[in-house]
């Protein structure tokens, strides 16, 4: 339950950020752009954050920017017009991906120590 809680809360408010509709936001949009700034508030200012989100929505929408990744979105980002949206994307990219690796790992290290026993 904790993982689902930490999946809702630290990578679904982001999508929020990526997206290039026209304006106005959506109500959904804005729910969620308002937790994410919520969660990370000690870092990011909620009283200009939801402006800056507009501006960048407009600067997505004007030059016709199709967002394919954190990475491409915090190099577009201009940290001086826009801080709390900048810091948001910097959160985002550095946020742990969890993956099968180990999983994976371990099968093959019990297929090691059974192929030796034949």
């Amino acid at each position: 339950m904790y993982f689902i809680m930490y999946i809702v809360f630290t990578v679904l408010g982001f999508d929020c950020i990526f997206k290039t509709e026209a304006l106005p936001i959506k109500l959904k949009d804005r729910e969620e752009f308002i937790k994410l700034i919520d969660y990370y508030s000690p870092v990011i200012d909620p009283c200009s954050s939801l402006a800056e989100l507009n501006m960048w929505r407009i600067k997505l929408v004007t030059e016709h920017i199709v967002l394919r990744s954190g990475l491409q979105a915090l190099t577009i980002c201009d940290e001086a017009f826009y801080p709390n949206i900048n810091m948001i994307l910097k959160i985002f990219c550095t946020l742990p991906v969890s993956i099968a690796t180990p999983e994976r790992s371990f099968s093959s290290l019990k297929r090691n120590k059974v192929i030796p026993q034949e």
